[in-house]
């Protein structure tokens, strides 16, 4: 009988070898309700701010400010696109979040004072 090995990484990734030390498998561990949940609500609240900056970019009139939410913008983006893959790679079904078509930015503005 065959004895097989078990080493968990650092990346949470578990790696079968066999007793004369062949990778038999790679296995990867499951993210649980809880990380799962909280993925969810991060896609929510991320895609949110996202529709949110691209609004104040269209109307600002502050070039600094428009420059600093655009970084901030490009930084978010490629955070949301990462969640989503996380959740469609444990097989969950992946929010809608906030979309384009929650948002007008044709609206005009309106200067508060």
């Amino acid at each position: 009988m065959e004895t097989i090995h078990r080493i968990k990484t650092p990346k949470e990734h578990i790696l079968l070898f066999s007793q004369n030390g062949g990778v038999l498998m790679p296995e990867k561990s499951k993210i649980s309700s809880s990380e799962l949940g909280a993925l969810w609500m991060t896609y929510q609240k991320k895609t949110m701010i996202l529709r949110i900056l691209e609004y104040f970019i269209e109307k600002s009139k502050n070039p600094k400010a428009k420059n600093l939410m655009s970084g901030l913008r490009e930084k978010l983006h490629p955070k949301v696109v990462e969640i989503k893959k996380l959740l469609q790679n444990e097989g969950a079904a992946v929010p809608n979040g906030f979309t384009d078509q929650d948002v007008n930015l044709n609206c005009l503005r309106t200067d508060l004072i």
